[in-house]
């Protein structure tokens, strides 16, 4: 207290605990309080308000709680607040944009709430606002736009919602990832000076158009909904190197859907071509046109050999006895239900707005509705009935069926015995685990990438195993499992169920489970056999840098202090997680 020409107290670093004391308020001249990287605790003194030379206060690093005082609004010096990395609660404060000085807000890594003031266009001056990391709502407000200073934006890990709205040109740092944001994204063509650029884990649609000639050496904007060809101009990126200010890196694919042609060589994952939109329908879609074509084609001689030259009765059936009866009302029954499927292409053509530069007609997926409310309802509701009206169609058929013909001498159904229960138990497992293996395969060779997987296998590989499964599961599903039924329980009326049971492991849930194990966008267990996840090669992101702040240093200012940011990790890309 006796320290009355004192202008700065640096303490950090220190094993200091206990609270920050009121009676530093006494220190008339003082400029610069440093009390970062210790342990101190209570709340934030008011009296401090009182020192009106103080021109920068570093309470970083602690364990101080409460609110942020209103009352530091009266420091009319104050040009750094920084109270990273505490337990501060509350709301950012109103009043501290009053600090017309105030170049740097660090309040990142704390309890706040609410949302992010539009007042703080007032603070003309600034050129870092840091509020990553807390727990605030709502919208960014577009006033920000007016900061012609701000460099540094941080934004991430917020519940933070709506729009990005257009920022100022002058950022080098912008952080805005794992939030809730969504609609287009903003071109950032003009942001000449842009270094760093994490928006990932939101809900961003539309073009990603990067600077031209700009220092970009982070970006990662994975995790969103992007689509189109990617806009940029690389000649000054540098994403490939890693050194000591900077560990460079690009993601942009996993979970967008960019065009393949155009795509960026820089990008991580640029080889892996199931990340990227082929862009025309024979090119994405070419094994399932294919594989319908074979099996019409099939179909269509096996009816040929069967009928000969009476083709009248492929037109013109008429059921005979039991089973045919049965079997044609099922097949119209279905037939019918089916066609009512037609009805969801409206809704879907009318909420279709996932991806800006997607073909609307070739997702069928709820999430694909995720801007039409209506829309993802009405299609949630007709597809409930149609499947309740299929699955109920079969056994009230068949109940009708069985009373019509009750004077049948159809064979009746008799108990089963432990010994064929057992055969019949032994022979379905055997049955779906031998012919589950092409459909597998299948799947596991469109999740692989071609050239780049630790089994060896090439692009070519992969695409010669995908089209032969395809006519290998229709000899499967027409021919191996009836066979194999009637071996194993006769003509018994378990016969359809054993059918029906296999067909459905093998033709839906296998390919199920193994697109939800291996899928890019499922849980991503492609990444373990990855080559590059295998190598030294590094995907973390990270920059390093000086603090933008600045301190007191006689009659000069001088930088002071650093910062980390990791945008994404190693672990992030090469091991297997659930995508967002």
């Amino acid at each position: 207290a006796n320290l009355t020409a004192l202008t700065e107290l640096d303490l950090q670093l220190n094993r200091m605990s206990g609270t920050v004391p009121p009676e530093l308020a006494s220190l008339a001249t003082l400029t610069l309080l440093g009390l970062s990287s210790n342990s101190l605790s209570g709340t934030v003194p008011t009296e401090l308000a009182s020192l009106a030379a103080l021109s920068a206060l570093y309470l970083d690093t602690n364990v101080v709680s409460g609110t942020v005082p209103p009352e530091l609004a009266s420091l009319s010096a104050l040009r750094q607040l920084n109270l990273q990395s505490n337990i501060v609660s509350g709301t950012v404060t109103l009043e501290l944009a009053r600090l017309a000085t105030l170049t740097e807000m660090m309040l990142s890594s704390n309890s706040l709430s609410g949302t992010v003031p539009a007042e703080l266009a007032n603070l003309t001056a600034l050129n870092g606002l840091f509020l990553g990391s807390n727990s605030l709502s709502g919208t960014v407000p577009p006033e920000l736009n007016s900061l012609t200073a701000l460099s540094v934006l941080i934004l991430s890990r917020n519940h933070l919602s709506g729009s990005l709205p257009r920022l100022p040109d002058s950022l080098v740092r912008l952080a805005a990832h794992e939030n809730t944001f969504s609609g287009k994204l903003q071109p950032f063509t003009n942001y000449t000076n842009l270094v760093v650029l994490t928006l990932f884990g939101n809900d961003f649609r539309g073009r990603l158009r990067l600077p031209s000639h700009a220092p970009l050496r982070v970006l990662a904007v994975h995790r969103n909904r992007m689509s189109c060809p990617v806009v940029y101009n690389s000649s000054g990126y540098d994403l490939r190197d890693h050194g000591e200010e900077y560990q460079h890196g690009a993601l942009i694919a996993p979970s967008n859907r960019f065009r393949s042609k155009g795509r960026p060589p820089w990008a991580l994952m640029s080889q892996v071509s199931f990340q990227w939109v082929q862009g025309s329908l024979w090119l994405e879609w070419r094994v399932e046109i294919l594989v319908a074509a074979i099996s019409f084609g099939a179909m269509a001689a096996t009816v040929g050999m069967v009928l000969k030259s009476d083709w009248r009765c492929f037109f013109r059936f008429v059921p005979r006895g039991l089973h045919e009866e049965y079997s044609w009302l099922c097949t119209k029954t279905l037939f019918c239900l089916s066609l009512c499927g037609l009805w969801l292409l409206p809704a879907y053509t009318s909420g279709a707005h996932e991806y800006e530069c997607g073909q609307e007609w070739l997702n069928g997926s709820l999430a694909y509705l995720s801007d039409s409310a209506v829309a993802e309802m009405a299609v949630a509701v007709l597809g409930l009935i149609m499947l309740a009206a299929q699955a109920f169609a079969v056994p009230t058929i068949r109940a009708w069926v069985r009373s019509a013909f009750a004077n049948d001498q159809a064979p009746r159904t008799h108990g089963i015995s432990l010994v064929s229960c057992l055969r019949l138990v032994l022979a379905w497992l055997a049955t779906v685990t031998v012919a589950s293996v092409p459909a597998f395969v299948a799947i596991l060779a469109k999740s692989v990438p071609g050239g780049q997987n630790t089994l060896g296998l090439s692009q070519t590989m992969l695409d010669v195993v995908v089209y032969a499964c395809g006519p290998l599961l229709m000899v499967i599903d027409s021919v191996f499992i009836p066979g194999v039924a009637r071996w194993a329980v006769g003509r018994s009326s378990h016969l359809v169920g054993f059918i029906m049971s296999a067909r459905f492991m093998i033709m839906v849930a296998v390919p199920f489970l193994t697109t939800l194990t291996l899928g890019s966008d499922c849980m991503g267990m492609w990444v373990e056999v990855w080559t590059p996840c295998h190598s030294n090669q590094s995907f973390n992101m990270k920059y390093k840098g000086s603090a933008t702040s600045t301190r007191v240093s006689g009659s000069t200012w001088a930088s002071v202090g650093g910062f980390t940011t990791s945008a994404t990790s190693h672990a992030d890309v090469c091991e297997a997680h659930p995508a967002s």
